[in-house]
């Protein structure tokens, strides 16, 4: 009684870590320390005071520093008596259990913790439905404030009876089957009528035994997701209907197949059952239906459709009337409560009730209605009337845009059509205006060689004139004509600048020398001679400037000069430039001359002739070759026009036949004769270039003096460039007192003629002179006639004739048939083939005798017109040629040429 211990058993001796005789006797401050003893004393004072026994856990740590758990029991010790005479205390090591139950309690918090923080919902139920626990997400959607305000109650509590039976009947099949369901998409209304998606997993939970005791479930709130997932079918739809509605509208042959089309479609998108278009009558100021339809086969639908196709609709009246006045889309919840429209009462006796309708409207203008029907009340669509009014519009613009295409494609048709009878008629015109034409100016030639007195001379070659001036006033309208129609394309073949341009140059050279003009042309050193492009424009081109010049020049002299631009490894930018020393441009007049028909002069007293179309062709081809044409002048000193053009480089030119002898005249000291300080530079460069040494004169008087000094010195020349044509003494006056002089009289001398006089080639055979060429003279054939003329190379090895004189060759008699249906022209290859060469002829009047003539006779030419009647040209020799083929003809093959207007 007095707090001394008097037994402890082994394992206590061992607890305290003491032997018995020391721990009996011993109170519990002598073993404790000060405040565990207090609470073991007060604790004993309890017991005897209460009388009742004391159960208690304490918590002990080892003199190791281990804390462990004891649990103590502590009751009164009666004596024989039945009094208390002591306490008895008993005590047991339950660390374990207790280290157990912390972890399962701190397993238990964890697991709180994860579900109130999971945005999942967590509950479980027992098998009366009621709740057992739940989480905090859980009570968010039951908006309740804690778990106790569920606890114990069921979902009646808190959703709607028929959302509450839902889920108590899913609980009753999952705890009598003992399957759980997986991901089941539920939608839940609270109280106060909000809508949530919830994506649902049950399962049934089992007791100890086995048993079902309830049902646990979780699930996930995916209201966002199902939101998301309704704006994405809506913008899908508004994408679908828009894309291929407008697809409909812009493949469909015809409006009203359009229609049936966006009406099918947007039923079958939208799941509404019967779509019908109604079209305006604007004469009559109404609504007309159609028999455009989309419907099912449900019967309803044929009496509704004949009560429709009998309503006409005035502005306003029923809902396409309606849709008319606004122009907007419309939605009718229930079209029974429709008032004062003719199909309310066939909506109620067959309960028609949901319809919308939209627009197609075309700049202001409504061009259709669609309208659609339900049996289901449904509730007005904001956002499905905003996507119907897209597809209206849209489908407006579509039908715009190819009602404009429609109109262009017409438009263009009938462009076509205009420019097919136009290239029809500038065909034909250009037969039949070049047959007669080429008539004229054939026999014109024909008549001036013969003999004639002066004035029949003179009438003939007005004759000749007038119709070159004519033919070359028909070129530039047909060629401008082309330009017009776009039908103007540039060929790409291979040609040689210097050749293609000196042949320009001389077939220019009478008209030039014919003024007493001094007509030349300069191509620099670095251009290339091979190029890729159209040299027949190109020609043209030059033709116009240069015979431009010619006309607008009354003295002094027209010069072509060609530079290069720029350049890269497969094509070249070169400038050509024509400078004459005539009348000059009015600077008010200089930007407007490549315009067409407009001319320098275009007074009514002018003195130059001329279409005014010429330079506006040449700009146009200009335009194809990738260049640029521009003029400057000084009006009265002369004009110099300018162009760039753009070609290819090529190799592929044959090599001249006299470049291996090169070497041979380098070095060569030539004397170059010519009053005209052009042509003098231009001949210096060509010379320089072969590496011969020029040397000037500018009259006959200083190339004697020049060649007598060069005599006496000892550094004669060999050779001397002489113009014919010189004021004074002329060239071959000149060479004349040359083979005079005893000391000069074995030079080699070349003459260079602006005009071919038949006595100049018998002075020239008198003088020796050993090439008589006409200016502007070929570089190449320059070249040619010094070699020649210096036994350097033969004339057996050329390709042509150096000289103007040389020989003509012989052409042997041949038999040609001539198909040409026009008498003129036929007369005119008679007089020119038979009697002038001697060849013998036969007339063909059209392709079809070519045909059967070209089968019997042996031809060794065929002359086939193009136009002509019953077969043109080109199928009579595509003819030939199947006759050739099929051996039906008597010769293997005919070379046959076309002859066009």
């Amino acid at each position: 009684m007095q707090g001394q211990l008097v037994f402890a058993n082994q394992r206590c001796c061992r607890a305290l870590n003491r032997p018995l005789n020391d721990i009996v006797g011993k109170t519990d401050f002598d073993l404790f320390p000060q405040e565990l003893a207090t609470k073991y004393h007060e604790d004993d004072l309890e017991v005897l005071r209460s009388g009742k026994d004391r159960i208690d856990i304490e918590e002990h740590r080892t003199p190791e520093g281990k804390t462990i758990y004891v649990e103590v029991l502590k009751g009164c010790v009666y004596d024989s008596k039945g009094n208390v005479s002591g306490i008895q205390c008993l005590f047991w090591d339950i660390s374990n259990r207790v280290y157990a139950e912390l972890a399962l309690e701190r397993e238990r918090d964890l697991l709180r913790t994860l579900m109130d923080n999971l945005p999942d919902l967590i509950f479980v139920k027992d098998r009366e439905g009621k709740f057992l626990t739940v989480n905090a997400a859980m009570l968010r959607l039951m908006k309740a404030s804690s778990s106790e305000d569920v606890i114990g109650r069921d979902d009646r509590d808190f959703w709607s009876p028929e959302l509450a039976e839902h889920f108590m009947s899913d609980d009753r099949r999952i705890m009598e089957s003992g399957q759980g369901i997986n991901d089941l998409e539920e939608q839940a209304v609270d109280a106060e009528g909000n809508e949530s998606w919830l994506l649902t997993t049950k399962v049934p939970f089992r007791d100890s035994e086995g048993n079902v005791a309830g049902v646990l479930g979780i699930g996930r709130d995916i209201t966002r997701r199902k939101l998301a997932e309704q704006q994405m079918r809506r913008q899908t739809l508004e994408a679908r209907l828009l894309y291929q509605s407008t697809t409909l509208a812009g493949l469909t042959s015809s409006f009203t197949e359009a229609l049936q089309g966006c009406t099918d479609l947007v039923c079958e998108l939208t799941g509404w059952p019967v779509g019908h278009v109604y079209l305006p009558d604007e004469e009559r100021q109404v609504l007309e239906p159609t028999d455009i339809w989309h419907h099912t086969d449900d019967d309803r639908f044929q009496k509704f459709r004949q009560v429709t196709e009998e309503s006409v609709l005035k502005p306003g009246v029923g809902l396409p009337g309606r849709i008319w006045n606004n122009q907007r889309p419309c939605w009718v919840r229930n079209m029974q409560e429709e008032t004062g429209s003719p199909r309310t009462d066939v909506c109620a006796e067959l309960n028609i009730k949901g319809a919308f309708g939209f627009p197609i409207v075309i700049d202001d203008e409504l061009v259709a209605v669609l309208e659609f029907f339900s049996f289901e009340e449904i509730d007005m669509d904001d956002q499905l009337l905003l996507i119907f009014q897209s597809v209206g519009e849209q489908i407006g613009r579509v039908v715009k845009r190819r009602r404009a295409r429609a109109a262009l494609q017409a438009a263009k048709e009938a462009a076509d059509a205009a420019n097919r009878a136009k290239s029809d008629f500038l065909a034909n015109m250009s037969h039949e205006i070049r047959t007669p034409m080429n008539a004229v100016i054939g026999m014109s030639e024909l008549l001036l060689e013969s003999p004639l007195e002066t004035s029949q001379r003179d009438y003939a070659r007005m004759i000749h004139e007038s119709g070159e001036s004519l033919l070359s006033i028909i070129n530039d309208i047909l060629d401008f004509s082309k330009i017009e129609a776009g039908k103007l394309d540039l060929e790409e073949i291979t040609f040689s600048l210097q050749d293609s341009l000196a042949d320009t140059m001389r077939s220019l050279a009478v008209r030039a020398h014919g003024k007493n003009l001094e007509l030349a042309f300069h191509v620099t050193d670095e251009i290339p001679d091979g190029l890729v492009g159209d040299a027949g424009r190109l020609r043209q081109v030059i033709l116009n400037l240069v015979g431009n010049a010619i006309k607008f020049t009354d003295q002094g002299e027209v010069v072509v000069q060609v530079r290069e631009v720029s350049r890269t490894d497969d094509d070249v930018v070169l400038q050509f430039s024509v400078r004459d020393t005539g009348v000059g441009i009015a600077p008010d007049r200089l930007d407007r001359v490549f315009e067409a028909f407009e001319q320098a002069d275009s007074s009514t007293t002018r003195r130059f002739g001329g279409t005014g179309l010429g330079l506006t062709i040449s700009s146009r081809i200009v335009s194809l070759m990738h260049g640029r044409i521009w003029a400057e002048s000084d009006l009265g000193k002369g004009s110099t026009f300018i162009f760039t053009a753009r070609f290819g480089i090529t190799d592929e030119l044959p090599a001249h036949p006299h470049r291996e002898y090169l070497g041979r005249v380098t070095g060569m000291k030539t004397l170059i004769v010519d009053d005209n300080a052009t042509n003098r530079r231009i001949l210096h460069d060509v010379v320089k270039a072969r590496g011969m040494e020029p040397v000037l004169a500018s009259c006959a008087d200083e190339a004697l003096k020049l060649l007598r000094e060069a005599k006496a010195s000892g550094e004669q020349f060999s050779l001397v460039l002489s113009d014919v044509n010189m004021p004074g003494v002329d060239g071959f006056t000149l060479a004349e007192k040359i083979r005079k002089d005893e000391h000069l009289g074995e030079l080699v001398i070349i003459m260079l003629t602006s005009g071919d006089r038949p006595s100049d080639r018998k002075r020239c055979a008198e003088l020796d002179i050993s090439a008589h060429l006409m200016k502007p003279v070929k570089q190449s054939e320059l070249f040619n006639s010094i070699v020649v003329a210096f036994g350097i190379s033969s004339m057996e090895s050329e390709s042509g004739p150096a000289q103007v004189d040389a020989a003509e060759t012989a052409v042997p008699r041949l038999n040609i048939l001539l198909a040409e249906d026009a008498k003129a022209n036929q007369m005119l290859a008679i007089g020119l083939l038979h009697k002038k060469w001697h060849h013998e002829v036969t007339i063909a009047n059209n392709g079809r005798e070519a045909v059967d003539l070209a089968a019997k006779g042996n031809f060794d030419l065929i002359l086939m017109d193009i136009q002509m009647p019953e077969m043109d040209g080109l199928e009579a020799t595509a003819e030939i040629r199947r006759l050739e083929a099929e051996g039906k003809s008597n010769q293997p093959i005919m070379p046959v040429c076309q002859l066009s207007p």
